[in-house]
């Protein structure tokens, strides 16, 4: 193993630490000699009856079980995502190096002690044999032939030594065969593994397949626990007078138990240079030397001190490095982080994904939203493990057809791409809750989502969707359902059928009527029908008892469709740019309604039945034909936010003023040619707008104001500003641009925290 031959560091690392120091060694021998004096002095098992002595050696057997049975899930797991060393560098060269060399004494040592002290367990192979789950499948199959072959030493053991000594050698080769195939095949290609010939690779890959991987291993790991445990009748039992040493047994155990240990920790020092090594190319590969924050990266200090990279038990789970400018392409390495849960890249200019990712065996969440990828990478089909996908925000063309691979997917965000289709197979993603497609050129509905019937959340945004086919009714789970920005005319009546959901999305689009259906989804919170051509709605939209947000501006409704004025649970109503001329008294009854949009309509006056509002907190009653202030307003106590900019006012009423709560006030674009004194009475103004009036001045008292922090007064006709404007303390931006001001106070000018526009002024 010198560096000679093995020229790969990462090698000579991985080596270094398959070996067994010293410490660990010595720690195995006191535990093992401490547990064998205490058993041959009779503590343990020495004196006791023959069933308690069964139970003992059974529990001291299961320990061993249980320890080398979590060794085992953990070696299947890492050597199945291991296979990227191979196609790194050569198919033989991981299993020769990493696990025949570095591991091959003590599994030869642990067959040893099996045969030598008659110890029923042997829970694990160092070999992958597929997945976690089958390695404790195997676990399992131990248990079974340990509880039998104590069942057969403690009964039969000492009968037909003969036959069982010729099987017990057989097995013995068996279990050898592995550890020859790796210590022989170098010898007999007569060079170092990592320069092996075509041929010579084969040859290994047939040994390995057969001896390591295959079948006889696993009928080892089955039959030779019976077999371990009939060849320990050979050493005598304590019966009465009858001399033997139990304690042998209980020290292999303690050995074989040090044993599974040290293969399970010695694989620390490995893991921590290949995700070191798999790192440091990431930073190389993605032009580390520009990124936004690179703390620590490349430095002496444990990787889990780098920035974004969050460990647990010493490997990296977490690679988060949102907004870091990461250009290029991600290397090949990043399939060493076999650990890893979470990797978030989004807002970056990562351009390429390797084929190496789906050795990310750990991986939950990928999020790669925002960057710059064309296609992903086939193998990305096997990343089975994967529950949330974003590649949002992308240049992707084509899904690979392996996509419907991808079983365990929840979450699933293509939006803001190039797609117009979905593979054939994606209806196979069956575990899909929510999928996000919105903003691609996208003509005609995916039919495979018909097949996601556990489908909550359906976003197609933004799309050039022409038609809702009837088969939308089979998605009855679906909760939130967004069609904005498409090409819809009419929706089919099997939209009734979605009864789960919650929240529809059809703005933006060219519907002229809805279907009666619509009143079935009784479960409805949130209709949005903003942009259509809509001037009137169906009867039984006034069944949704439970809707809370309707919003319709920006159609053609010249009265207030009679149906919204049973939603008795509505508190946000948007009539916007509509043509309505006037509000019927009935809308008193929509006693819920904290937020009312009426801007851009055609109104003059409001039905004195406003005022049972009670909770109405926000009113935009822009860009219509008030002339004067309706003086049912007043009675709204409750309003935080009045919004009448556009009209024809000129004046404030003086009951104005009992409006105390009143944070955000906007009269610009009116005809005030004075102050309306009423507004220094909202003490708790937050924002105020009159700009683009007819204002010749500020009155003193505008410092009553104490709250405000935001006050337009451009465009106007200001001369000078009263002196009480330098006391109101929390002001923090004051737009004074376009008025005729000749000066500022230099109090004002130098005030810290205060941001002031005097743009087109005189003193400019």
């Amino acid at each position: 193993m010198t560096k000679s031959i093995y020229s790969n560091p990462l090698l000579d690392q991985t080596l270094r630490a398959g070996r067994w120091p010293p410490l660990r060694v010595t720690t195995v021998l006191l535990i093992a000699l401490l547990t064998g004096s205490m058993a041959s002095r009779g503590w343990l098992i020495g004196r006791a009856p023959a069933e308690v002595r069964a139970v003992l050696l059974l529990l001291l057997w299961l320990l061993p079980l249980v320890t080398m049975a979590v060794a085992a899930a953990s070696t299947a797991r890492r050597l199945r995502s291991e296979r990227f060393q191979l196609i790194k560098q050569s198919p033989l060269l991981d299993a020769q190096i990493t696990w025949g060399l570095g591991l091959s004494t003590l599994y030869l040592l642990r067959v040893m002690l099996v045969l030598s002290f008659g110890l029923l367990p042997i829970l694990i192979d160092d070999t992958p044999l597929g997945s976690a789950s089958t390695a404790l499948c195997l676990a399992g199959l131990h248990l079974a032939a340990s509880i039998l072959g104590t069942v057969l030493m403690l009964r039969w053991g000492q009968q037909r030594l003969g036959v069982l000594l010729i099987v017990l050698v057989c097995a013995l080769v068996l279990a050898l065969l592995p550890t020859l195939n790796i210590l022989i095949l170098p010898l007999i290609t007569g060079c170092p593994v990592a320069r092996l010939t075509p041929a010579q690779l084969r040859l290994g890959i047939l040994l390995l397949r057969w001896g390591w991987h295959g079948p006889l291993s696993i009928i080892v790991s089955a039959v030779l626990p019976i077999l371990a445990g009939c060849a320990a009748s050979l050493i005598p039992w304590r019966r009465g007078e009858d001399h033997g040493h139990p304690w042998l047994e209980a020290l292999g155990s303690v050995v074989v138990v040090g044993l599974a240990l040290g293969i399970w920790l010695s694989d620390a020092g490995r893991i921590g240079a290949r995700e070191r090594q798999a790192l440091t190319a990431v930073y190389q590969s993605t032009d580390g030397e520009h990124w936004t924050q690179s703390d620590h990266w490349l430095s002496d200090q444990p990787v889990c001190s780098w920035y974004g990279v969050r460990c647990y038990c010493d490997r990296v789970i977490e690679l988060k490095l949102e907004s870091n400018n990461l250009q290029g392409k991600l290397p090949p390495e990043i399939g060493l982080l076999t650990h890893l849960r979470y990797l978030q890249m989004r807002g970056n200019q990562i351009s390429e994904l390797p084929p190496e990712i789906v050795y990310l065996n750990s991986l939950q969440t990928l999020n790669l939203f925002d960057n710059r990828l064309s296609q992903l990478p086939p193998e990305i089909g096997q990343m089975a493990d994967l529950q949330e996908l974003y590649l949002g925000g992308n240049l992707i063309e084509e899904l690979p057809p392996s996509f419907g691979q991808l079983t365990n997917l929840e979450d699933l965000s293509l939006s803001d791409n190039q797609l117009s289709k979905l593979p054939p197979n994606f209806g196979k993603l069956v575990n899909l809750r929510d999928l996000q497609m919105g903003n691609n050129p996208i003509a005609e509905f995916p039919p495979q989502i018909w097949q996601l019937t556990g489908l909550q959340r359906l976003n197609l945004h933004t799309n050039e969707i022409t038609e809702l086919p009837p088969e939308i009714g089979r998605l009855t789970d679906l909760q939130a359902l967004g069609l904005y920005g498409n090409r819809l005319s009419t929706l089919p009546p099997e939209i009734g059928r979605l009864g789960n959901l919650q929240w529809l999305e059809l703005s933006h689009n060219r519907l002229t009527e809805l279907p009666p259906e619509i009143g079935l989804l009784t479960n409805l919170e949130e209709l949005y029908l903003s942009c259509n051509q809509l001037a009137e709605l169906p009867p039984e939209i006034g069944r949704l008892a439970g809707l809370q947000e309707l919003k319709l501006s920006d159609n053609q409704f010249t009265r207030l469709p009679p149906p919204i004025l049973e939603l008795s649970s509505l508190q946000r109503l948007y009539l916007s740019n509509n043509r309505l001329t006037e509000l019927p008294p009935e809308i008193g009854q929509l006693a819920n309604l904290k937020e009312l949009s009426l801007f851009g309509n055609q109104l003059s006056e409001l039905p004195p039945e406003i005022s049972r509002l009670a909770n109405l907190s926000w009113l935009d009653m822009g860009y219509n034909d008030f002339t004067l202030l309706p003086p049912v307003l007043v009675q709204l106590t409750s309003l935080k936010a009045l919004y009448m900019p556009g009209n024809q006012l000129t004046e404030l009423p003086p009951e104005f003023g009992r409006l105390t709560g009143l944070q955000d006030l906007i009269l610009n674009n009116n005809q005030f040619d004075h102050w309306p004194p009423s507004i220094c009475e909202l003490s708790s103004l937050v924002r105020l707008s009159l700009s683009d009036n007819r204002l010749t001045g500020l009155p003193p008292e505008i410092d009553r104001l104490t709250n405000l922090e935001t006050l337009y007064v451009s465009s106007n006709q200001l001369t000078t500003l009263p002196p009480g404007i330098n006391q109101m303390t929390h002001l923090r931006f004051l737009y004074l641009d376009g008025n005729r001001l000749t000066s500022l106070s230099p109090e004002l000018c130098q005030r810290p925290g205060l941001e002031i526009d005097v743009r087109e002024n005189l003193c400019d």
